[in-house]
């Protein structure tokens, strides 16, 4: 179940709610979901968006929740092993390519990046600009743990920018906007910036989402990003912090899948005005609008290999599966018979017991065999698939 701090009392925003950047009221929302119970998080959320701000957002929400959350649980830009993979690495010299530009003197600065994770980015920066000072926050870091997560001796952590009693040249914010409830009051990170000092903001790129298509029904809306940026949007909100727009663009990168990631960064400077040419046009309501339109056609056609009321059992009971069984998803019209997952026995116990049967999948395996069985696990389903291929699954399918 939610947990009880959860509650109307304390939510920053109600299910729905004006625009955090505006205060407009939707008419309804773009979205509504239902998703799997997790702790501290809102099980049904909407998505709504602001034409006049170019910006999407979800509610409910409640700020104390998830910091909670992020507290307690590694978050999705935090890596299994301290080492960088090649994928990453690619990813952060391309952001390192951008960054040269404030980085690139010989004047040393004081660097911070909030939300730093396993500190890849920041490893990358001290290998090729090491004549900075750097420092990393992270509610996940372990700072006092010698060879913990993100260990490295040139670099200072601390679990909460706030508790860094000084200020910084530069400040990174990569992939971190996006999940921050409260837009408004996380402004006061300007006050750490020095004089002059500048700070990087990368985002996903909302408007784009439609050109990167993935596996996942719906892939973009979950609970964690609460936030959806257009550059129009993220660029308003950086000169709305008192900043001037020193360079903005478009810059994708290589997801874990191994296909494109629509992202894009804005360069703010404490003081002076935003550099001239660099106005983005709006455009999100349609663009969005063009991406449900596009995933609910693609899911018409993943619906279409069964016939209606088709039993299947299905691998993995994550927010994939709940979107998949939402209206207008791919298994929206199926019956699930059994659900495969690794927590089955504590599910078995849970409130979805009444509508759900879990099982390990051995078992599954034996008494279903001549059902279809769908992977709905994001990472990894497609070695699942093979993996039940080889253990005798007779047809299986990747969600």
């Amino acid at each position: 179940m939610d947990h009880p701090d959860s509650d109307t009392r304390h939510w920053t925003r109600p299910p729905l709610c004006a625009c955090p950047l505006c205060g407009t009221l939707p008419e309804q929302p773009l979205l509504s979901l239902s998703l799997s119970q997790r702790a501290g998080l809102p099980s049904d959320i909407t998505v709504s968006v602001c034409a006049a701000c170019d910006f999407a957002y979800v509610a409910p929400v409640d700020a104390q929740a998830y910091d909670r959350y992020y507290a307690a649980n590694t978050n999705d830009q935090m890596s299994v092993h301290a080492e960088i993979s090649e994928l990453d690495a690619r990813r952060y010299v391309t952001q390192a390519d951008t960054l040269a530009a404030i980085l690139g003197g010989p004047e040393a600065l004081d660097v911070l990046d909030v939300g730093c994770g396993e500190a890849g980015l920041l490893r990358t920066l001290v290998a090729r600009f090491p004549q900075h000072r750097y420092a990393g926050s992270d509610p996940n870091v372990k700072e006092d743990a010698p060879g913990g997560r993100g260990a490295h001796p040139r670099i200072r952590f601390n679990r909460s920018w706030q508790e860094i009693d000084q200020q910084f040249d530069v400040i990174i914010l990569s992939h971190v906007l996006e999940h921050i409830v409260d837009l408004k009051d996380f402004s006061a990170i300007v006050g750490k910036l020095a004089p002059g000092g500048k700070i990087y903001i990368e985002v996903p790129d909302a408007a784009h989402y439609a050109s990167a298509p993935r596996r996942e029904f719906c892939y973009y809306f979950d609970r964690l990003h609460v936030n959806h940026f257009s550059l129009a949007s993220l660029s308003d909100v950086v000169r709305s912090w008192g900043l001037g727009i020193r360079q903005a663009g478009r810059q994708d990168f290589t997801y874990k899948d191994g296909n494109p990631f629509p992202a894009c960064y804005v360069i703010g400077a404490a003081g002076g005005d935003s550099a001239a040419g660099l106005e983005a046009p709006h455009g999100l309501p349609q663009a969005l609008a063009s991406y449900l339109a596009q995933e609910r056609d693609r899911a018409g056609r993943m619906a279409a290999q069964f016939v209606p009321g088709q039993e299947i059992v299905v691998y993995g009971f994550g927010d994939n599966f709940f979107r998949s069984r939402a209206a207008g998803g791919p298994l929206s019209a199926c019956r699930v018979r059994a659900v495969i997952d690794a927590r089955w026995e504590a599910l078995s116990q849970s409130a979805y017991a009444g509508q759900y049967r879990f099982m390990d999948r051995d078992a599954a395996l034996r008494e279903h065999a001549g059902l279809p069985i769908v992977v709905t696990v994001s990472w990894g389903g497609e070695t699942i698939g093979r993996m039940l291929a080889e253990a005798g699954a007779q047809k299986v399918l990747v969600f």
